[in-house]
């Protein structure tokens, strides 16, 4: 198990004269010294194949005397696949996200924490939205990445800002999931979308976790002064916080969100 997992956690996807990454299914080669290079989402470097089928390392950017050579393992790795394959997280991953299995519950109590009369996605109006979207409870709804909030939970939170049909007017499921928060056709409903998904990440954040940012933060901290903590631990500890940066940043960009719509 470990000679595999040392393999897998080191080895390069080749294919002919094809850009190179880490994970993309093709034939595996282990390219020594190569295999130094540390994960970048903006890389200096990359793995070129050769035609006598050698590789070579090659400068994609200017490369400073002194400065680390970084590739990609991946383009879209989030610190699941990363600590999966290669032991190690990003606090501040850019393509990190946070699985959400929709709960209807989470979302009808964020509403009301904004303020509002409850509301239920049991009504059959919602109900038939639901069965449409095919989300049902436990359909897992990403939060973060590159979208940052997944389209179905963005159509989710309209129809249950929505006070009846004619709020949303008529519009297609994929609008309301598709359309970005602001947009015309949900005047009427997106103020209130973007307050429950801002409470849905906040709830998240204050429910999920044992600790908070800052806790997690002087653990660590602590544990560079000598405490004993094993590495592990720490990657652990990494890991968490990471997922809390996450949700910090959904709360970020839901409030940035609200502000310029409510201008």
């Amino acid at each position: 198990a470990w000679g595999m997992a040392a393999v897998l956690s080191r080895a390069f996807r080749l294919s002919g004269d094809k850009k190179v990454e880490r994970g993309t299914g093709m034939a595996a080669a282990l390219l020594p010294l190569i295999d130094m290079c540390n994960h970048s989402y903006t890389p200096n470097c990359k793995v070129v194949p050769q035609p006598d089928r050698s590789v070579k390392l090659k400068a994609v950017t200017e490369v400073k005397e002194g400065e680390e050579l970084t590739i990609s393992y991946g383009s879209q790795l989030t610190n699941d696949d990363l600590l999966l394959d290669y032991g190690f997280v990003i606090l501040d991953n850019p393509k990190d996200k946070i699985d959400i299995a929709f709960d209807p519950n989470l979302l009808e109590n964020a509403r009301e924490m904004t303020g509002r009369a409850p509301a239920s996605f049991r009504e059959p109006w919602r109900s038939a939205v639901l069965e449409a979207m095919k989300v049902q409870a436990g359909t897992i709804l990403p939060i973060g990445g590159d979208h940052v909030i997944d389209p179905r939970l963005r159509a989710l939170a309209r129809v249950l800002s929505a006070e009846s049909p004619a709020d949303l007017g008529k519009v297609s499921i994929r609008d309301l999931a598709v359309l970005p928060f602001g947009s015309e056709l949900f005047q009427a409903v997106d103020l209130d979308a973007q307050r429950l998904t801002l409470a849905v990440a906040a709830v998240m954040l204050q429910t999920s976790f044992p600790t908070t940012l800052e806790e997690d933060a002087r653990w660590l901290q602590q544990g560079a002064a000598g405490d004993g903590a094993s590495d592990n631990m720490r990657v652990a500890v990494q890991f968490r916080m990471a997922k809390k940066k996450v949700l910090l940043r959904v709360v970020q960009e839901m409030r940035e969100s609200i502000a310029r719509n409510n201008t």
